[in-house]
Order: C-alpha cells, then structure tokens, then sequence
C-alpha cells in the first residue's frame, strides 16, 4: 500500500536543502525510496546517480514495498540481465513472504527472471507459497489480499507450471499439490462469485508484462487448464465477451469474415480484395476492432465446426464465382479482339 504519511512541502523542502553533492541527492533518494514517493523520485535529475546506486536503491525499494518507484528504476535503470541475479531473487522471495503488498509486481519479476532461480530457490519459493496460502491470517494470503483473485491465483499456478516444463521431478509433488489447491480453490470461487460481468473484467484484465499482451483466459489456454476452460462460468463470460459481435440478432453472414472484408471494402478492386483476405487469414479472421485472443480463436477452431464449414463454403463459394466471371470475362474480350481482326484486318 501507498504511504502517505511524507507530505508533498516536506519532500520539497528536502529537495531545496539537501539536493547539493552527490552523497546527499543519493540520501533524499533513499527517504523517497522509503516512503515510494515516485513523484518527487521522477522530477529530480539522477545524472549523479551511479549504477551501483541505482541497484541499491532497488533493492531497498523492495525491501520497502516501495514498488512504484521500483518498477521505474527496473526500466529505466538496470540491465535485468545482468543485474537480476540469484540474490536479488531471494529478496524478491523476502518480501513475498512477509508481505502480500504489490503482489502482482513481484510475480512479474518471479517469472520474468525464473530461470535466475535454482531449484534449491524454487523449492523455497513453493514451500512459501504452500505456507502462505494455507493461513489463517487472511492479511498474509496473497490471493485472498489482492483485487484480482483470478489473475493472481494463475500467476502463482504458472510457477508450478514453468517448473513441470522444466522437468524438476524433485518438485513435482509438491507443485501437483499446490496446483491441485489453486483449481479447486478457483472452481469454488466460480461457482460462488455470481456477478458474471466482475468475473468478466477480472479475466480479462491484462497481465503485466513489458512485450506480451495476456489476459487470465490467454493463461488458463497456455497452461491447458481444461477444467476450468469448460466450467459453465467461463463460458458463460466468453458468451458474453462474443455477445456484441456475434449475436443471435445479426445476420447470419456477419459470421463469416470473409463476407465482412468484400463488404467494407470502399472499392471492388482486385487488389483491396486480396489484401483484405491475406490480412483475414495472417489476422486469424481479426479485420476490425474486435481482436480475438489466442483462447477464443481455439475455442472456436475447436468447438464450433458448423461456422468453419459455413466460412469455408462462403469463401469457396465466392472463389468459384470470382474465377467464373474472371474466365468469362477472358473469353468475352477474346472473342472480341477476333471479331475486330475479322472486320478491320488489325488487332485492337
């Protein structure tokens, strides 16, 4: 949590008197540290600030649960491939253990460097995890603590499954057991939480990652979490994510993407056709607005094989028509051309 107990005109009047040399300006950034006061931390100029410093500052940023200003120090400052290394793992599994605050951050790095980690790290890791889940102080449950149960409850399950794909077969009871408490502790969750459009925002909520673009429902596909995939609330919430653009309302052609390129293409040319067919297919049938994760994509590769043969008759279909008028064309303007030599001696 945020602590608001430093006063924006105690902050400044730090920065007027103190912001002299070096080793002071290093000072008041430990206090700003301390107190995750990020934006007094971002106006003042670090060019005296060495990297060592900076590595230092982030560590006690951790220590401090102080993650705001942690996380622009992580992109802005570091090098994570060289500077993340096994004991700044462990204190990043510290404050896992002691404190549920900016969970979500501390996943991110958990997975972003897992393989910094040796499995005497991994080991440790699950054993915290196993101990802290099974609290009875709710204050110390990482899942119970955090506004997003779903999400957190999948990165802590993707430890376990970057561990199997791994193959540590030391840990692999271990992490069947606590993947086995993270499904069913969800599949209750699911059943009890009747607010489909709150499950829906939690699901597709993203994950924070610097290059990657996932939801919950991106994860559970990438993990194969088949019972949860099928459990009626999940596809009650991917009902309602397809609802807008395929509803039962529409036509039926508005099914077929290939019907949706020729029909908002400005011009019947050739060339806008073939584009628009080349993007459907590269796109995975994406032409508009409604991006279709990887999930809903298989769901319907998988599931809904009347719509594929309905697209793959339209488009066929329109194929067939296209090449006939084409040869039809072709045979037209053959026959003209012969017809004019015939008459004036030339060709056109």
């Amino acid at each position: 949590m945020i602590n608001y107990n430093l006063e924006e005109r105690v902050a400044q009047n730090y920065r007027e008197k103190f912001l002299v040399t070096p080793e002071e300006i290093y000072i008041v950034f430990e206090m700003y540290c301390k107190e995750d006061y990020d934006d007094q931390f971002s106006q003042v100029k670090k060019d005296n600030i060495s990297h060592k410093q900076f590595i230092d500052l982030f560590i006690l940023c951790l220590k401090s649960d102080s993650l705001k200003i942690g996380i622009l120090i992580y992109t802005l400052y570091l090098d994570p491939v060289k500077d993340i290394d096994g004991k700044m793992m462990d204190i990043i599994m510290t404050t896992i253990k002691e404190s549920v605050y900016y969970h979500e951050i501390k996943l991110f790095f958990i997975h972003e460097h897992f393989d910094v980690m040796s499995v005497q790290q991994l080991n440790q890791l699950i054993d915290i995890y196993q101990t802290n889940l099974h609290t009875n102080n709710i204050k110390l449950n990482p899942i119970v603590s955090q506004f997003n149960t779903i999400k957190t409850a999948l990165l802590i399950y993707r430890i376990c499954f970057k561990i199997e794909v791994k193959q540590i077969y030391s840990l692999i009871t271990k992490c069947t057991l606590l993947q086995e408490y993270l499904e069913n502790s969800l599949s209750n969750y699911f059943e009890k939480q009747n607010n489909i459009l709150t499950l829906n925002k939690m699901m597709l909520e993203p994950i924070l990652h610097m290059t990657e673009k996932k939801d919950s429902l991106d994860v559970m596909y990438e993990m194969n979490m088949q019972r949860l995939l099928k459990h009626p609330v999940v596809v009650e919430v991917l009902n309602l994510v397809n609802e807008g653009k395929y509803s039962i309302t529409a036509s039926p052609l508005s099914m077929s993407q290939t019907w949706v390129c020729t029909n908002e293409m400005k011009i019947a040319s050739l060339k806008s056709m073939a584009e628009r067919l080349i993007q459907n297919i590269v796109n995975f049938g994406d032409t508009g607005s409604h991006r279709q994760t990887a999930l809903q994509f298989n769901i319907w590769k998988q599931s809904i094989d009347q719509r594929q043969f309905d697209e793959m008759f339209f488009t066929s279909l329109f194929s067939f028509v296209l090449l006939f008028m084409l040869i039809y064309l072709s045979n037209q303007l053959s026959y003209m051309f012969t017809y004019e030599k015939e008459i004036f001696g030339v060709s056109l």
